[in-house]
């Protein structure tokens, strides 16, 4: 399985970079830190580990939006990371910057 990393920096006031890579490719993404971000992505991998097959978390970059979404099946998780131009609009119109095939393990 590929390695997976995540890396929150805090850039400026009100803003993190977040970075998130395996072996195949990198991405960076920034969102708002006075939002709820680092929890609803740590609350969609718990959601994960207890079995749901299915879950999302959202980082808003104000307007733009980064939609992670979270497919489990067995002990396999594809993870697909959206950019979309509002944080309101449908996951088909958001474009898909990055993602991965990992274990459920790795991803905890």
């Amino acid at each position: 399985m590929a390695h997976l990393r995540l890396a929150w920096v805090l850039s400026g006031r009100g803003w993190a970079d977040c970075t998130v890579s395996d072996k195949q490719a990198k991405d960076e993404v920034t969102a708002s830190y006075i939002t709820a971000a680092p929890e609803g992505l740590l609350t969609a991998v718990t959601r994960l580990i207890v079995g749901e097959t299915e879950c999302r978390a959202q980082f808003e970059a104000e307007p733009t939006a980064f939609r992670w979404i979270f497919y489990r099946d067995g002990t396999n998780v594809w993870i697909r990371l959206l950019e979309l131009a509002h944080g309101s609009d449908h996951d088909n119109k958001g474009t898909e910057i990055w993602s991965t095939q990992q274990n459920i393990d790795v991803v905890a």
